[in-house]
């Protein structure tokens, strides 16, 4: 897999915490100095992200880490090619939030190929 050419940060925690307000911000920021930014979230606004969304308390551990991982690299692969700075609603630390502490050995070879935020 071939290094990211663009910076990233995540911002994680609850809902209601200021993530958004903040990652608006920083996208502003960002923007006002010339810089190519992309939001994305985690779960996402595609059918995998509601689908998550709608079922989360139903849902297993492992369709949880199943579905979060999918959304997330399908996510992935639209960042535009001339993308300057990345921000996400949540990444990689809410997917091992959202499991069981004996699957962190196997979550992180399952996420392994995946880059993670620089910030």
């Amino acid at each position: 897999m071939a290094q990211a050419e663009y910076v990233s940060y995540a911002f994680e925690g609850l809902d209601g915490a200021g993530k958004t307000t903040n990652i608006s911000k920083l996208e502003e920021y960002f923007s006002g100095l010339g810089f190519l930014v992309s939001v994305f979230s985690n779960p996402s606004k595609s059918w995998v992200g509601r689908t998550i969304r709608k079922n989360i308390g139903q849902l297993s551990s492992a369709d949880k880490e199943k579905l979060f991982l999918y959304d997330l690299r399908r996510t992935t692969r639209t960042i535009p090619a001339d993308t300057d700075i990345v921000i996400w609603d949540r990444h990689l630390d809410s997917i091992y939030v959202s499991n069981d502490k004996s699957q962190e050995e196997i979550l992180a070879e399952r996420t392994k190929d995946l880059a993670r935020p620089d910030r």
